[in-house]
């Protein structure tokens, strides 16, 4: 339990962290972006703000993305193009019709703000309570409050039940819906994330769920990488405990979602991720072949 309190303290830092990472994607020129987020910087702290405009500087964020890149290889060019994947997947699945949304572990996530098209639709943000409590805080100062459409369902995925904490929010699972797991499955337990996967499964046949996942070598420290993502293993383990607690080898979380009647639609990483999104945009951004994402289809239903 001590290792799931500490992960659990991480996952609050995450974050500002992550809208951090999210919003330096705005320093680059307009011509080569993968996304406009002009909202994420409200949401990061006063000295990650003061980064960010350092990083204003042209020099300033060639050098500063260089020692990031040295000390986590590949990992802003992951986040920016997940961050890309998932909002054209919303664009698709409201085109379709879709008209639920569940962000799991939404974070400081800020698509209900940037998108118009997601106020016709239900949206639910699940994350952690201090993290929701931090969010509606700092959108009630700067950006006139939650949007109405979105409901917030406090959970620790780790300790507390999927169904019952979006029942209790008003959640019908007979709507077709698209769940979200963006950066999620690696900080909660196993068992959590099977859960998670077992309750989506009995939703409205249709629905869809996207998810990165961890590699389960890199968890393990098996992976034939290893001298490569020293660094960044040596910065995750300082505190004594891992950043990330579950990773999934592809031929593993497979066999997870067949066993409760999805159907994956893909499974891509650093490649596909370089060909959809970097070379069109003329980008050389890094982008790290530890993490994946995978898109599924609820086939089973209720």
């Amino acid at each position: 339990m001590e290792t799931v309190r500490g992960n659990m303290n991480i996952r609050k830092i995450m974050a500002p962290a992550t809208a951090s990472a999210k919003a330096a994607e705005n320093l680059f020129p307009r011509e080569v972006r993968l996304y406009e987020d002009p909202i994420a910087e409200r949401f990061v702290t006063p000295l990650m703000r003061i980064i960010l405009q350092i990083m204003k500087s042209p020099k300033m964020f060639e050098s500063m993305m260089a020692l990031r890149e040295k000390m986590s290889p590949g990992v802003m060019g992951s986040l920016f193009c997940r961050t890309r994947y998932i909002d054209d997947l919303l664009n698709r699945a409201a085109a379709e019709g879709f008209t639920s949304f569940v962000n799991l572990g939404a974070g400081y996530d800020t698509r209900t703000f940037r998108f118009d098209f997601l106020k016709k639709a239900n949206f639910y943000e699940v994350d952690l309570p201090p993290v929701l409590k931090g969010k509606k805080k700092i959108a009630d100062k700067k950006l006139g409050g939650v949007p109405p459409f979105v409901k917030f369902v406090p959970i620790d995925f780790d300790a507390q039940d999927l169904e019952t904490e979006l029942k209790k929010a008003g959640y019908n699972r007979d709507e077709k819906t698209l769940f979200i797991m963006e950066g999620v499955t690696q900080y909660i337990l196993p068992e959590a994330n099977e859960s998670n996967f077992r309750y989506i499964a009995g939703c409205a046949e249709g629905g869809k769920v996207a998810f990165t996942y961890i590699l389960e070598s890199f968890i393990k420290g098996t992976s034939h990488q290893e001298k490569k993502w020293a660094a960044m293993r040596k910065q995750m383990l300082k505190q004594g405990k891992p950043l990330w607690v579950t990773g999934y080898s592809q031929e593993r979380i497979r066999n997870i979602l067949d066993k409760y009647g999805f159907q994956v639609i893909e499974d891509i990483g650093r490649e596909d991720y370089i060909e959809r999104y970097m070379k069109p945009n003329n980008r050389e951004t890094p982008v790290m072949d530890l993490e994946r994402m995978l898109l599924a289809e609820v086939k089973t239903g209720k």
